[in-house]
């Protein structure tokens, strides 16, 4: 287990690159940094005008995307020397995400969603489509096959097709407005937060599979493993849950002392796991600890 130190206020996101080389945060001290994963020094570091507050990495590892937690522009970032590649308009508490071939960028601000082409910045959605779901300011990301979107809205989250934008269905039985959103790497499951309410559905069918209610807590984030068989949990305290994904059942809980946790997400590799919180602190341990 090793901890990272650096930033001097929350940790709102983080991501490992898919060489399981570096680790990406950014954080409330309105900085961007690359970190080595296996030593914790800081390879480089960007300060951008407003905190950045939820980021996505590229199929390729060469890029991350940045949105910001107020409100600001989505900024896009050279991963290997932390240069900064583009800026496209943001919006208020975005969240972007790549798509599985890397062509594309996504990003939600209230209830618009922004597409643009990741190689030339070019706008897919010139006037910035509104998506048809109430509620719609948190979150969306691409399906694993890169057909679809699924966008979080009050109560509900919805599918849209890729290019045309046209709705495709409901997934129900969220209690609240999701505040996350993530796939298991083989499109299998998919798992919503709102709240103090978790929920995974069978993406094929739409049919919920698991749900959790927290009586005082509130979920911050969730992450599958690579191989599918366990989802992490992070919900506003200093632990980290992990739960079997065929029976449910928690296997295991790992606390540090870096405050509430506000992230969690595995290597792709599957070997190491990191969280980050509120204190600044990030905590990269071997899964099999």
């Amino acid at each position: 287990m090793r901890i990272f130190k650096g930033h001097e206020k929350s940790v709102y996101s983080i991501g490992v690159t898919p060489d399981n080389a570096r680790l990406i945060s950014v954080g409330r001290d309105d900085t961007v940094r690359g970190w080595d994963l296996n030593t914790g020094v800081v390879q480089w570091q960007n300060r951008v005008s407003t905190a950045q507050g939820h980021l996505a990495i590229s199929p390729d590892g060469k890029l991350v995307a940045t949105a910001c937690h107020g409100i600001g522009p989505v900024f896009l970032w050279n991963t290997e020397n932390g240069n900064r590649v583009r800026e496209f308009p943001g919006g208020r508490k975005g969240w972007v995400a790549f798509s599985p071939d890397g062509k594309e960028l996504a990003g939600v601000f209230s209830h618009e969603l922004n597409v643009w082409e990741t190689a030339f910045g070019k706008s897919l959605t010139p006037l910035r489509r509104e998506l048809p779901l109430a509620g719609v300011h948190s979150c969306i990301n691409y399906s694993p096959d890169g057909l679809k979107f699924i966008g979080a809205g009050a109560f509900s989250v919805g599918e849209y097709r890729r290019g045309s934008f046209g709705f495709s269905r409901y997934f129900g039985g969220l209690h609240g407005t999701a505040t996350h959103l993530t796939f298991s790497h083989d499109g299998r499951l998919l798992c919503g937060l709102a709240g103090k309410h978790l929920c995974v559905w069978d993406f094929h069918s739409g049919i919920v599979v698991w749900e959790e209610l927290l009586e005082n807590r509130h979920f911050q984030s969730a992450a599958f493993s690579p191989d599918g068989r366990t989802l992490a949990t992070a919900a506003n305290t200093a632990s980290v849950r992990f739960y079997d994904t065929t029976s449910w059942e928690m296997k295991a809980e790992f606390s540090w002392k870096i405050g509430p946790v506000l992230d969690v997400t595995f290597a792709p590799d599957g070997l190491r796991a990191a969280a980050s919180g509120r204190s600044g602190k990030i905590v990269v341990w071997d899964v099999d600890e």
